[in-house]
């Protein structure tokens, strides 16, 4: 499950019309919250370093019957995260490769129950131990974790042209001492597969030197060959192994960079332009005021106005009853 299903889920339960929908809405945003998916991870976590611990010969002795009802508690609890999310996303459950893995892992683990007596179904015991890998899913919560496995996998193109080259190393020099040292140190160089498993010890530092000093005997000169060997491998190539994988992750850091600075920018161009939007809303809210007070000053004045000659007839009119007394 990625990290976007929860809103994804929320988008396109909240849309939803009919009221039959609103029970497998609550359950999805329940299944599908912060909260369940750290519990659910909590138990992963528990049960795998449980199964590790449960590996001591003792400790199944003494305490294998508690850890068979823990187990069992567990798929319990697998079972309803399954089923609810089935419930809640329906055929799109499927549409996502974690959630086929765990329905795989769970429904193995189901099989295991009361296989005590059947000696075929115990293989199914092997895949619990896989769900394990659901701790995984921590790379796509931690950025920092996700940064390097991306840049790990972007990383295997270049991996895969020194490994060539590193498998091509082996092989010819697979045969130079296979003809070489092969009758003398048949265990060692007796073959193609023997001089290769030889080599790669060789190439890894280990016990190198008692190596070489089987073949003094009769060649004095092997350390010729070895020490080239053993430079090229172990300095040279297994090094470009490390740059390959620091560049990719260079890059990806760099990547990284411009996204944020891509959505830091568009950012600042939102809210520049929501602010023009509302300096431009602000302007004319400013004129209308404007336009309003001189609509008010026009009108004030026509009122004055026929406030004067109001008064200028009551003052005729007061003279004219004046002039008839």
């Amino acid at each position: 499950m990625t990290p976007e299903q929860p809103h994804n889920f929320a988008g396109e339960t909240a849309g939803a019309a009919a009221p039959n929908d609103a029970p497998r809405a609550r359950v999805g945003r329940f299944v599908h919250s912060e909260g369940f998916r750290n519990a659910i991870l909590a138990v992963i976590v528990v049960n795998a370093i449980l199964l590790g611990i449960n590996t001591d010969h003792g400790f199944h002795d003494r305490y294998g019957r508690l850890m068979a009802q823990f187990d069992l508690a567990v798929t319990a609890i697998f079972v309803c995260e399954i089923s609810m999310k089935l419930y809640a996303d329906r055929l799109k459950f499927f549409r996502d490769g974690w959630n086929v893995f765990d329905f795989l892992i769970v429904f193995a683990s189901v099989l295991t129950i009361g296989s005590t007596g059947v000696a075929v179904l115990r293989v199914f015991r092997v895949l619990r131990v896989v769900r394990v890998l659901r701790v995984f899913r921590l790379f796509s919560v931690v950025k920092e974790l996700r940064r390097v496995v991306e840049a790990f996998l972007n990383a295997i193109p270049g991996m895969s042209a020194i490994i060539a080259v590193l498998l091509l190393m082996f092989y010819v020099s697979a045969v130079i001492t296979t003809d070489l040292f092969g009758r003398e140190q048949p265990e060692l160089f007796g073959s193609i597969g023997a001089s290769f498993f030889t080599l790669f010890q060789v190439m890894t530092g280990d016990g190198w030197s008692e190596i070489v000093r089987l073949l003094d005997g009769n060649f004095p000169w092997a350390w010729l060959f070895f020490v080239p060997f053993i430079t090229l491998t172990s300095f040279a190539v297994l090094n470009m192994f490390i740059a390959v994988i620091v560049d990719s992750l260079q890059r990806e850091q760099v990547r990284a960079i411009e996204t944020a600075s891509a959505d830091l920018r568009a950012g600042m161009t939102e809210v520049r332009e929501t602010l023009e939007g509302e300096i431009g809303d602000v302007s004319a809210d400013v004129q209308e005021i404007e336009d309003a007070e001189v609509i008010a000053a026009r009108e004030r004045a026509e009122i004055m106005a026929s406030i004067a000659a109001l008064r200028e007839e009551l003052r005729e009119m007061r003279a004219g009853m004046a002039k008839r007394e």
